[in-house]
C-alpha cells in the first residue's frame, strides 16, 4: 500500500514561503552585499567551493573502493550532498549521512554491511589529517 505524502510537500512549500517573507530584509541585505561585492572574489570562492566538493566526493568514492563497494564517482556526488545536509540538520553526531550511503548501496544491490565502513573511513581520515596539522 503506497501512502500519499503530497500534503507534506505542500506544507514544506508553505514553510519555505513563510521563511522567505519573514526574512525579506535579511535577504535584501544579502543581495545588496553581493551586488556591491567584487564579483571576481565571489567567483573564485564559488570555484574553490566546487573544487572542495569534487575532492570530497572523490574521497568518498575512494573509501567505497577500499571496502569493495562498487560506486561511480558521479553517483556519489548527490548522495554526498544529501549526507552533508543531513549531518548539518539532524542531531545524530554525523551518523545520519552514513545512513544515506547505506540506503544508496542497498538500492544498487551492494553490501549493506560494508557500506557504513566507507563514511567511517572518510571521517577517520579527516581526523587523522587534522591531528597531523595540529601536531
Amino acid at each position: 500500500m503506497k501512502k500519499n505524502f503530497s500534503w507534506l510537500f505542500w506544507l514544506l512549500i508553505l514553510i519555505f514561503v513563510y521563511i522567505l517573507v519573514s526574512r525579506a530584509t535579511e535577504i535584501e541585505a544579502l543581495v545588496d552585499t553581493l551586488v556591491k561585492g567584487k564579483w571576481i572574489w565571489v567567483l573564485i570562492a564559488a570555484l574553490l567551493q566546487y573544487l572542495y566538493m569534487v575532492a570530497y566526493a572523490g574521497i568518498y568514492h575512494s573509501a567505497f573502493n577500499v571496502v569493495d563497494v562498487r560506486s561511480r564517482w558521479k553517483d556519489v556526488i548527490p548522495v554526498m550532498f544529501g549526507a552533508v545536509f543531513m549531518n548539518v540538520t539532524t542531531p545524530l553526531a554525523g551518523g545520519g549521512g552514513a545512513l544515506l550511503f547505506v540506503d544508496d548501496a542497498r538500492r544498487r544491490g551492494e553490501s549493506v554491511a560494508r557500506a557504513p565502513t566507507a563514511p567511517i573511513l572518510v571521517f577517520l581520515s579527516f581526523l587523522v589529517s587534522f591531528k597531523a596539522i595540529m601536531i
